[in-house]
């Protein structure tokens, strides 16, 4: 009994939940479990066409899905959404993923290990002001404008090599954008001097600081 309990997940919105017993309760129970969404390896037409992805505002079970790379803008029609999780064995975000053209809503992002690579424009317009972002060691790679600079955001990079920042970065070049904003950057302390003179200074960040005098 205990072992049926605890192979449902309990989902935090509704409108979540019934997104995925409408599309991946394969089994038929009435109920969404590990199992199921552990076999989801794609999602993009599901969740550019579905009309309750407007409604949903945490996602956070999107961690136990199987999906491994996001094709172009899947998430385009969540516009509600503020909490969402990425799961592990998501090795690239894809493009424009989260790509809302500056609604600015998202307040609470998880990328884990095992993401890595960060595709171009994938969060650009979608993050809350404030945000506080971890960048994991196993992201090898941050592809053009991914994140565009908000005020006050925060970049948390865990790796003692920086990511490879490619492309323009034309957003982060923007006075619009930029004018009067601080972008800071902590990477871990023995790392400080490569990070600093890497493209992250100027494209994601504006400054970057030892790790250990995060107090977040």
């Amino acid at each position: 009994m205990m072992y049926e309990l605890n192979k449902y997940i309990d989902f935090e919105d509704p409108n979540a939940e019934a997104l995925c017993l409408k599309y991946f309760d394969f089994d038929r129970d009435g109920k969404i479990s590990f199992d199921d969404l552990g076999q989801v390896a794609k999602v993009d037409a599901i969740f550019r066409e579905d009309e309750l992805c407007a409604k949903i505002v945490k996602f956070n079970e999107f961690r136990f899905f199987g999906t491994a790379y996001l094709e172009s803008n899947p998430f385009k029609n969540f516009t509600s959404l503020e909490e969402i999780e990425l799961p592990p064995t998501l090795e690239n975000t894809g493009s424009r993923s989260f790509c809302y053209i500056y609604l600015n809503k998202i307040r609470k992002l998880i990328i884990p290990e095992g993401v890595k690579t960060i595709g171009e424009l994938c969060f650009m317009g979608a993050l809350a002001p404030n945000i506080t972002i971890t960048i994991p060691s196993s992201v090898k790679l941050i592809e053009d404008s991914a994140f565009s600079w908000q005020k006050g955001i925060t970049f948390i990079f865990r790796g003692v090599t920086p990511p490879t920042i490619d492309g323009y970065w034309g957003y982060s070049g923007s006075e619009y954008l930029n004018q009067n904003k601080m972008v800071v950057g902590y990477a871990p302390d023995e790392s400080i001097t490569l990070y600093k003179n890497s493209p992250i200074i100027g494209k994601m960040c504006s400054d970057i600081l030892p790790i250990s005098q995060y107090k977040g």
